[in-house]
């Protein structure tokens, strides 16, 4: 007899906790599992800009000293319509050795922009020298 009643009150409890489980979790949406490395960060399935470009290699035209020139650079380059890539040399894992020897990233182009690229690089730094 007793037996009857722990298993109805085990019953009961699983019933009442997933009628709660519903009630609580209902109105998010299914979110699909995420693919994560073995740090339990998130893997990027995205695809480059790089293969969009005629040739798809990248040049690096210019070294970075720090994410405000980055995004000032990446800014007046797509600005004219070339597409850009900054590589970053940002390393938490060894405390930014990568950043102290080769300096903050590295400014990326197409092949096929690079000229364009360097003409206005070289254009906004000498407005940037006057302008001191």
């Amino acid at each position: 007899m007793h037996y009857v009643v722990i298993i109805t009150v085990i019953l009961g409890l699983a019933l009442a906790i997933t009628l709660i489980r519903q009630k609580l979790f209902a109105n998010r949406p299914a979110t699909p599992p995420e693919d994560v490395d073995l740090l339990n960060n998130p893997i990027s399935h995205a695809v480059s800009k790089e293969s969009h470009g005629t040739d798809g290699k990248t040049i690096p035209i210019y070294e970075l000293n720090n994410i405000a020139q980055a995004n000032t650079l990446k800014a007046l380059l797509e600005d004219n319509g070339i597409e850009c890539m900054i590589h970053s040399f940002t390393d938490y894992a060894y405390g930014d050795v990568w950043q102290s020897q080769k300096g903050w990233g590295l400014l990326k182009v197409l092949a096929k922009d690079q000229d364009k690229a360097n003409d206005l690089i070289d254009a906004f730094l000498e407005a940037k020298e006057e302008g001191k």
